[in-house]
């Protein structure tokens, strides 16, 4: 691995071994279902149920381009958290912790979301 890569995983990355454990099982969850997403892309049907919150029937269902939303969604999540403990709250360790914790919740419920949908549909 170059030195521009270690530098720029070290950043995003926390120090703590638990924190960078728990941030990296969430990235392999959200990785495989991103893998797992773009498998069965070609054999989803027109319109899937992504807003669960929605009333039940035609306001749940949507094109399934959009399901890489909570995939996305995590990601920018994980950006926003990762900036916020790095620099903002670099001093407050219980902030850190939360924040981090926050980041690996956040993404393993979107890899969960996007998983039951694909095995709800299959």
């Amino acid at each position: 691995m170059e030195t521009g890569q270690k530098i720029l995983i070290n950043l995003l990355l926390p120090k703590e071994p638990i924190f960078r454990r728990l941030l990296l099982a969430g990235f392999v969850s959200l990785a495989s279902s991103g893998i797992l997403l773009a498998i069965v892309y070609r054999h989803l049907p027109p319109l899937v149920p992504l807003f669960y919150s929605h009333p039940w029937g035609r306001e749940q269902l949507m094109p399934p381009y959009m399901l890489p939303l909570p995939l996305l969604i995590s990601f920018l999540f994980f950006a926003a958290n990762t900036y916020l403990a790095q620099k903002i709250f670099a001093g407050y360790p219980f902030v850190r912790q939360a924040l981090f914790i926050s980041i690996f919740l956040t993404i393993i419920l979107g890899a969960i979301t996007i998983t039951r949908i694909i095995l709800l549909i299959g």
